[in-house]
């Protein structure tokens, strides 16, 4: 039989002794947000959702992740290149949007995550987004809040 007992506080996380061994638990369910590699410039489409995302990215960081492609591949893309990927919603994150969600299109949507907001029917978002077909199209920026579903993604900035 294992017996644990609270050895205290460490550095915001909680020490539990496990056995001979310490083990350090965190605190709060905020996700590790581990540093990727970064690219010198935005790879996307001028004007497109993926732009805009890297570019909020860019302007809350100083430096673009190395995430490529259509929004539908940033989750395999951003996990290659050693981002932080969940699947709850994030502040400081691009969220990404999968084929198949409502008014998503075949190539996926992506947009920067200013804030999270806990509300009587669940989690939302407040997010900045490009290239918008209903908001001006592209090239244009909106900033909106959405529900968080299944099928949305968030690539977390450290």
């Amino acid at each position: 039989m294992m017996r644990m007992r609270m050895m205290g506080l460490v550095t915001g996380a909680v020490a539990l002794m496990v056995g001979a061994s310490t083990v350090a638990a965190p605190v709060h369910a905020d996700p590790l947000r581990t540093m990727g590699a970064r690219r010198a410039q935005n790879s996307g489409d001028p004007g497109q959702c993926t732009w805009g995302a890297l570019q909020m990215w860019f302007q809350n960081s100083g430096y673009y992740p190395d995430i490529q492609g259509n929004a539908k591949d940033w989750v395999a893309s951003a996990r290659a290149h050693g981002w932080t990927v969940v699947s709850g919603a994030q502040p400081r994150s691009i969220v990404v949007f999968q084929p198949g969600l409502p008014g998503v299109d075949p190539n996926g949507h992506s947009a920067w995550v200013n804030s999270v907001s806990q509300r009587f029917d669940g989690q939302w978002i407040n997010m900045t987004e490009m290239n918008d077909t209903s908001h001006g199209g592209l090239g244009n920026w909106w900033t909106l809040d959405v529900k968080d579903e299944p099928g949305m993604s968030y690539i977390l900035m450290p």
